[in-house]
């Protein structure tokens, strides 16, 4: 078997289910690193600051039900997204 087909099938259970190893923390940093790992590293610290804080911003967006495009259009318009506060 290839080895493609090995990876396939490792990550199907016996059901035919996927099975998902990756917490939340790590799927989060997956796209910085894979970044770093094609260029080599970041131009400046201020660069990767300013990606991590879009890219929260987007995921935060995203997982309250707005699409990544509504979360940018809203956001160049001045009138950016909040998550609303939940009472304690």
């Amino acid at each position: 078997m290839t080895r493609g087909v090995l990876l396939y099938e490792g990550l199907h259970d016996t059901a035919g289910e996927l099975v998902w190893t990756n917490n939340a923390s790590e799927r989060g940093v997956k796209p910085a690193k894979r970044h770093q790992a094609v260029s080599g590293y970041w131009q400046t610290d201020q660069t990767l600051a300013r990606w991590c804080r879009i890219n929260s911003y987007l995921t935060s967006a995203r997982n309250h039900g707005l699409t990544v495009l509504d979360a940018i259009h809203t956001a160049l318009a001045e009138h950016p997204w909040l998550p609303t506060a939940t009472p304690a």
